[in-house]
């Protein structure tokens, strides 16, 4: 969840908390601080320690927001139930799926990962692969099964930011550095959530990662580490 400290005097800062980088909004690049909720209840439904984000108030000056709004729910509540919009009645029905019970787990690494764009890769793919290596014309003649190439679009990732004192930042890190693998697995073989979903699943997890910084490979590894 998002909530914005200025417009509530009943909104604090949880005193565990660190400044963090939180994405992108049509004013540019947002900055605030993120903590955890003891407890967040929504009707009848209740949640355990869920994440919550502070931005700056910078990041949301001169924005025009609906009136008595003081924040947002995000993906990590929503995504825990099946939900029905009625527009027309202003009513929302919502049903647990099987997400609910699942933690609330925060990016550990202290990197944020983006969508560069598209490369090209070379593969291998092998010929008349809908054949058995033991298959065989009428004649009696052996199909050859042959290795070939083909080249392909694959994204490339690279790093958007760094929080300070953070495990990849600890691990030399920087901004801009492009990701040539993760865990020895080539970084285009990911979808961008899958790389998320990485850097956020458990405490002491080692990442191991190889990064190009300017036609230079850097090979590093951080262990993931909760500091809420």
């Amino acid at each position: 969840m998002w909530l914005f400290k200025n417009k509530s005097p009943l909104i604090s800062i949880p005193e565990i908390h660190y400044n963090d980088f939180l994405g992108k909004g049509f004013s540019g690049n947002i900055y605030g601080k993120r903590g955890r909720l003891e407890s967040f209840e929504m009707n009848q439904f209740k949640f355990k320690k869920p994440l919550i984000s502070f931005p700056d108030t910078l990041a949301t000056k001169g924005l025009k927001m609906v009136d008595n709004r003081i924040g947002s729910i995000g993906s990590e509540i929503m995504m825990r139930f099946n939900a029905i919009y009625d527009y027309k009645n202003a009513t929302l029905y919502l049903d647990k799926n099987h997400n609910f019970i699942l933690p609330f787990n925060f990016n550990m690494s202290g990197m944020d990962i983006q969508h560069e764009g598209l490369q090209w890769v070379k593969e291998e793919y092998i010929s008349n692969k809908e054949t058995s290596s033991l298959s065989f014309e009428s004649d009696g003649t052996k199909i050859q099964r042959s290795l070939k190439y083909e080249f392909v679009l694959k994204p490339t990732y690279s790093i958007l930011s760094i929080t300070k004192d953070s495990p990849a930042d600890l691990a030399g890190l920087k901004e801009g550095d492009v990701i040539v693998k993760i865990n020895n697995n080539y970084a285009h073989t990911y979808a961008l959530q899958d790389i998320k979903d990485i850097l956020r699943s458990e405490e002491g997890r080692i990442i191991t990662i190889e990064v190009d910084r300017k036609g230079v490979i850097v090979k590093t590894k951080f262990e993931l580490k909760s500091i809420l």
